[in-house]
């Protein structure tokens, strides 16, 4: 049984980075990545995202797929992800309105020019990843805290056997960490779905 309890001991899950366009990526791939990230955030962030979503998607057409495609290449070339600039754009504009914006609006190439500054100065908002320890996990570390405290206090083999017959009797730790583990496992699964949905997972 180990002395402490680390990310590497729980595997737990973490939400990644908010993707990114990708060098080669076809331009429906660009397109939808970028449908997907506007979907996202504007469902997280306003009641109406949903329907403001289908009519968005509705409404797209060549001219509008070539204005966000040009847009798309600038966000490439500033290493900004559609999805971070998705929720910073939403953000910015639930400051003077209860609606979502249009998706023209959020992905318009002049904004991405004049605003990048502000939007990297706002960065750790918008990115980064973040660990995700389940009920199992998290039980498992209270308890073997107390059981490392109470540990520390013994003096005698006799002591330390009984602390750890009343914590952890039998292959109890190894069973909790194995519980442990598949939470972070089917955490994982459930966070890769929501991200290919286009959910919104950063705050």
């Amino acid at each position: 049984m180990p002395s402490e309890l680390f990310f590497g001991s729980l595997k737990p899950a973490t939400i990644p980075s908010p993707p990114k366009l990708k060098e080669g990526m076809s331009e429906d791939d660009q397109l939808q990545m970028m449908l997907r990230a506007y979907r996202g955030a504007t469902e997280s962030r306003f009641k109406g995202g949903r329907s403001k979503f289908a009519m968005a998607t509705r409404a797209i057409d060549r001219k509008q797929q070539d204005k966000m495609l040009a847009t798309a290449a600038l966000l490439l070339d500033s290493d900004i992800s559609p999805f971070g600039w998705a929720a910073f754009s939403c953000d910015v504009w639930k400051k003077n309105h209860n609606n979502p914006p249009r998706l023209d609006w959020v992905f318009l190439i002049s904004r991405v020019e004049q605003r990048s500054g502000w939007f990297k100065s706002e960065l750790s908002d918008y990115s980064g990843e973040r660990v995700v320890f389940g009920p199992k996990a998290r039980a498992l570390m209270r308890r073997h805290e107390t059981f490392r405290m109470l540990l520390n206090q013994t003096k005698t083999d006799e002591q330390v056997e009984l602390v750890t017959r009343g914590f952890f009797p039998g292959n109890l730790f190894e069973e909790l960490l194995a519980e442990a583990r598949a939470e972070g496992d089917s955490e994982r699964t459930r966070l890769r779905a929501e991200i290919d949905k286009g959910s919104w997972l950063w705050g």
